[in-house]
């Protein structure tokens, strides 16, 4: 005879699986940041350098 459905594994499976999602996504964009984060850094840097050079 087969098992009953054990509602209550299915539903933390589901939110486990939700909790996984969100933190990949929670990590893409602190990534995102990171990244966006340091181009800002690295912009004025480049043009103090070029507006030194012009002068």
């Amino acid at each position: 005879m087969a098992f009953p459905p054990n509602y209550n594994q299915n539903r933390k499976d589901r939110e486990r699986a939700r909790s996984q999602k969100a933190q990949e996504k929670q990590a893409r964009r602190e990534e995102k940041n990171r990244e966006r984060k340091a181009d800002q850094t690295e912009e004025p840097a480049a043009d103090q350098v070029a507006g030194k050079e012009n002068q």
